[in-house]
């Protein structure tokens, strides 16, 4: 007796190794789902993010991440050749001109993650798929139903601004 697909049919979700490993090889996050929460839990307009499943969570703090590494010019240089992601950094200093220790990173720029990865969670990017086409790419259901988002970074925050995450981000060593 044949089963039909929607017996058959099971969504695979691509396994999330997130690794907050400073100055790693392997890294795609500047936090940990534990440092994400420590850092929202004093923001109630982000109380959202203690809602979500761990796998969420890792995955915006991945998406965060990477926004972060891709919208913005770091000052200093990498503190080393091998690290996968653009901080840490060397040569860098807080707002009051103190010595940011080379291979480590800011606060600021933890906190940052935080707001950037839960905006990313806070955009529900089917709701803005119908009212901004273009948000999400692609998405495409193979034989066993396995989903493929393809995000454009770009056009979810077009025109908007953060000036308090920004404000941090450049304490912790971008510009923008």
């Amino acid at each position: 007796m044949a089963q039909s697909a929607e017996q058959t049919a099971t969504l695979a979700l691509a396994p999330v190794v997130l690794d907050a490993t400073v100055a790693g090889s392997a890294a795609n996050a500047y936090i940990t789902v534990d440092e994400s929460r420590t850092l929202l839990m004093r923001y109630p307009q982000y109380q959202v993010w203690s809602l979500l499943t761990q796998y969420t969570q890792e995955s915006h703090i991945i998406t965060g991440t990477f926004y972060m590494d891709s919208m913005f010019s770091w000052y200093g240089q990498i503190y080393s050749s091998t690290q996968k992601l653009r901080c840490p950094r060397t040569i860098l200093y807080d707002r009051d001109g103190r010595v940011i220790p080379a291979g480590t990173l800011p606060p600021d720029l933890k906190l940052a993650c935080a707001i950037f990865s839960c905006e990313f969670a806070k955009a529900n990017l089917l709701e803005l798929q119908s009212r901004e086409p273009g948000i999400i790419k692609r998405v495409q259901a193979g034989d066993n139903i396995e989903v493929d988002l393809e995000v454009s970074l770009d056009s979810l925050f077009l025109g908007k601004r953060f000036p308090y995450v920004e404000n941090l981000i450049e304490i912790g060593g971008a510009h923008v």
